[in-house]
């Protein structure tokens, strides 16, 4: 996704952070007409899943900044945004090291049910 922020160009990756084999329970009870509410699910394995899978790819944005936006979203997968916002604080420092050897300038982690930014981490030394 291209977007301009104060004129300036800057490209977006979405990645949807979803544990898929509740995703793929749910799926299947809804076509079976059951309930698709409640149960637990993971948050940082897939986190930590589709951080790898987009960080290892290479995206041509022309010489322009890269951002990462990963966000949870699908059925009733709520983040526990407490218990996220701990683990990247205790791995801030490997987050930033893989951001450093991607093509993104930035990572977004971003909770569509709150409507509220978890957190970003950022190789900008005065940044995230």
């Amino acid at each position: 996704m291209l977007c301009r922020i104060s004129g300036k160009p800057h490209y977006f990756e979405l990645g949807e952070v979803t544990d898929e084999r509740l995703a793929r329970r749910a799926s299947i009870a809804a076509k079976q007409g059951k309930d698709t509410f409640g149960g637990p699910f993971l948050q940082l394995e897939p986190l930590c899943r589709i951080y790898e899978q987009k960080c290892s790819k290479a995206y041509e944005t022309h010489g322009h900044d890269l951002h990462l936006l990963l966000y949870y979203s699908t059925d009733h997968q709520v983040p526990y945004t407490d218990g996220v916002r701990t683990e990247i604080s205790k791995q801030r420092d490997e987050i930033k090291q893989k951001l450093r050897h991607s093509p993104f300038s930035i990572a977004w982690l971003y909770d569509g049910w709150g409507d509220a930014i978890i957190d970003c981490v950022s190789t900008d030394p005065l940044s995230a």
